[in-house]
């Protein structure tokens, strides 16, 4: 019998495993640029994060924070840049801050700027000249904020009545309007950044009696809107035509004022005559009808009151004075001479 030759024999078999392994790394909500703060106020800054794995979990290299700050609540996922600054801290800081976590700690770099105290200056002009009381006030003086951060906030107190801040906003401001009060009067202006950072001054202003009269508000009357149907019989004079009251302020001396009135259409002094005009040649008739004399030193006149210092002047439109008028815009302007 042969005997066969019997070998053994094998095979490697490689196998390559693969498999995905993730790891959560923290993140940090890094804005590069911080709010800007101010001298002399608290600042907050709240960073935030996802994934730290220890508290505190928060740590900074290499910082000089602005006198006054530093971390606190520093908590696994966020912590607060905060305090009060103090007044050798404004500056330009650059600076890092780092996030715990199980691999690499991811930093976050940044920048903070903090601004001097808000300052407030009289850039230019004087409050010096007086303002007359009832006429428009113009002054040189001009108010300007700066240093602090912006944006700012103006606010005034004890102005004299009539007179406001040209704005409330922006870095310069003055002061405008028609003074209602005569006499002196001391007033502050304050100004105030974001931060809550302000400056204040105070300054006088005298605003001079006024001799006469003078007007306020708009100036108009109204008629509103007459239909040549339903007003074929004419408008009776009343207040209620007077949609809108202009004002006269009388304060000249005595008590006892006479008026004349005067239309530019046409009509004089109290009665007929007056007339309403569209483009050239169209016209409606109209009447005025007003009280005099005026009485009561330095009283407030409205025109279409009635009573003690007050001129009831009320328009009032003549039966048929619609009949032929074309569809339009009607106006007449009226003079008043108001002697004292």
């Amino acid at each position: 019998m042969k005997r066969k030759n019997l070998k053994a024999g094998y095979i490697i078999i490689s196998l390559l495993l693969t498999g995905l392994i993730s790891t959560a790394y923290a993140a940090i909500t890094c804005p590069g640029t911080l709010p800007q703060g101010t001298v002399g106020r608290p600042y907050l800054y709240t960073f935030t994060g996802t994934n730290g794995n220890q508290t505190p979990g928060w740590y900074c290299l290499f910082c000089w924070y602005p006198n006054g700050l530093s971390l606190h609540n520093n908590y696994i996922n966020s912590v607060d840049l905060s305090g009060s600054l103090a007044g050798n801290s404004q500056g330009t800081y650059n600076l890092s801050i780092r996030h715990y976590e199980a691999g690499i700690d991811p930093t976050c770099a940044y920048t903070l700027v903090i601004n001097r105290a808000i300052r407030l200056t009289l850039t230019s002009g004087t409050f010096s000249t007086n303002a007359t009381q009832y006429q428009s006030y113009t002054t040189s003086a001009v108010l300007t904020a700066d240093r602090g951060t912006t944006p700012y906030s103006w606010t005034a107190t004890n102005l004299p009545p009539g007179l406001n801040l040209s704005s409330t906003s922006g870095t310069s401001i003055t002061i405008t309007g028609i003074p209602q009060v005569s006499g002196p009067f001391s007033f502050t202006v304050t100004v105030t950044d974001v931060n809550g950072s302000q400056a204040s001054a105070t300054y006088s202003l005298t605003v001079n009696s006024a001799r006469g009269c003078h007007t306020g508000g708009n100036g108009v009357i109204d008629f509103g809107t007459l239909n040549a149907v339903a007003n074929a019989g004419g408008v009776a004079a009343s207040e209620a035509l007077v949609t809108t009251k202009p004002v006269i302020y009388c304060t000249a001396a005595g008590n006892t004022y006479a008026v004349t009135a005067a239309g530019a259409n046409g009509g004089t002094n109290m009665g007929t005559g007056y007339r309403l005009l569209h483009g050239t040649s169209d016209y409606i008739a109209y009447n005025i009808i007003y009280t005099t004399p005026i009485t009561g030193k330095g009283d407030t006149i409205s025109i279409g009151g009635s009573g003690t210092g007050n001129l009831a002047l009320t328009p009032s439109i003549p039966a048929g004075a619609l009949n032929d008028a074309p569809a339009g815009t009607y106006s007449d302007t009226i003079t008043l001479t108001i002697s004292y």
